[in-house]
Formats: structure tokens, sequence, C-alpha cells
């Protein structure tokens, strides 16, 4: 896809490419909690390669920073408890920082595309707004 400048709306900069608040067609299994944070799932590689590709970056004067990607709130089932380990757990294992935590990027409903993991537009931009303050809150700039 080749992008061109009628693609972005000239005062924000962003794409414009609106998505509807919510997809009718959304199985209802999309909003039941079933998402669990288990240590359990993160294979040992997993953490090599992400603790050499921040080597990698510190080489050549680059930043490597992890966060935790948006998600509907409902669709999670763990409880505080078990994310909150699952996060000290995660720190403890990389070399990058982590800046986030999970609470701050689960979702309400309302920011939900066509599944748990999609956010539309409000979802979107409440993303990225918060992985910017994120971002500022570690001196990333």
């Amino acid at each position: 896809m080749k992008y061109t400048e009628l693609l972005f709306d000239k005062n924000t900069g962003n794409m414009i490419y609106p998505r509807p608040s919510i997809d009718p067609t959304i199985p209802l299994s999309e909003f039941e909690p079933r998402f669990v944070y288990d240590t359990a799932e993160i294979d040992a590689s997993c953490i090599s390669e992400l603790n050499t590709f921040s080597d990698f970056c510190k080489q050549h004067g680059a930043k490597f920073y992890v966060t935790y990607s948006p998600a509907y709130k409902g669709s999670v089932a763990s409880g505080k408890t078990e994310i909150v380990g699952y996060e000290a757990w995660l720190s403890e294992k990389l070399k990058a920082p982590v800046i986030s935590t999970i609470e701050r990027n689960l979702l309400p409903k309302e920011c939900v595309y066509n599944g748990a993991l999609h956010m539309n537009d409000k979802g979107a931009e409440r993303y990225t707004t918060q992985l910017y303050k994120d971002l500022c809150n570690c001196n990333a700039f």
C-alpha cells in the first residue's frame, strides 16, 4: 500500500481510517474473561531474544522499552495478585525497562472494535496517549 498525504488528517497527522465503535458481529466470547497472565507461558527463548535485542539497541545508541498491549478489561481472567506477580517477574527477567502496567492498558468496552485485542479510534487514541505518558515518565525523550 502506498501512503499519500490524502490519507492523513492535516491537523493531527493521524491516518484517516474510521472504525466503528463496536462491530456488532463480535462473538460474545470476546467479552468473557479468558486471558490469563501466566509466566509459564513465556518461553525462555523469548526472554533471551528480547534481552539480546536490548543489548543490540544499547550498543547502537538506541533505547528499547517494553510495554503491554491494549486489551478489553473485561476479557482478563487474572486477578490483581496474578497480574502484579506477572509484571514483577517480567521486569526482573528483562534487561529493557518495562514502562507501563497491564492495568493502565486495559480499556473499557467502548474502546473495542472487533475483538478484545483490537481497539477502535477511541481505544487507539487512549492507548497511544497512555504510551506517550509512559515514555515521558521514563525519560525516553
